[in-house]
């Protein structure tokens, strides 16, 4: 083989790889015959790109116009997402909001059960007339204080036995 041989090989395979790297365009002529080619032309459609992003498409069909395209693959991965994080966040702030609960009235049967366990304990029962001085109960206003207390406590608690 000769050297002018070798360059001429040499050449041809380089040629040839750079055609396998080449975007490849398909398109039907008025007779109906579909051809192929490393150049768009209008009405063109890219069946194999080697690029990452396709370059733009010629002019759409107006059948194409009057139904609007899919969303993108990402668009609707984005959308997903948003909606997923969305319901995530509003089972977070429900789940708050029931442990806030859950701690109030943790907090308002401890009271109740406080002035229950007070009022039973109690010898003598007061309360505070308008100026502040302390009034006594009777015997059965105390007895009366202490089934309301009990009962502010079932309704706080929960009715207890004990």
């Amino acid at each position: 083989m000769t050297a002018r041989t070798l360059v001429a090989v040499a050449a041809t395979l380089a040629f040839a790889g750079s055609l396998a790297q080449a975007d490849v365009w398909r398109w039907k002529d008025a007779q109906g015959n579909w051809h192929y080619s490393d150049v768009p032309v209008e009405g063109a459609q890219l069946i194999k790109s080697t690029t990452r992003v396709p370059p733009p498409q010629a002019a759409a069909e107006p059948a194409a116009e009057a139904n609007p395209p899919a969303p993108p693959p990402v668009d609707r991965l984005a959308a997903r997402t948003t909606a997923i994080s969305d319901q995530l966040e509003t089972e977070s702030t429900a789940r708050k909001v029931q442990e806030d609960l859950r701690r109030k009235r943790a907090e308002q049967c401890k009271e109740a059960t406080a002035r229950y366990e007070r009022s039973i304990a109690a010898r003598r029962i007061y309360r505070e007339d308008k100026p502040g001085q302390r009034v006594y109960l009777s015997e059965a206003e105390a007895e009366k204080a202490r089934v309301e207390a009990r009962t502010d406590r079932d309704a706080a608690c929960g009715p207890q036995t004990r």
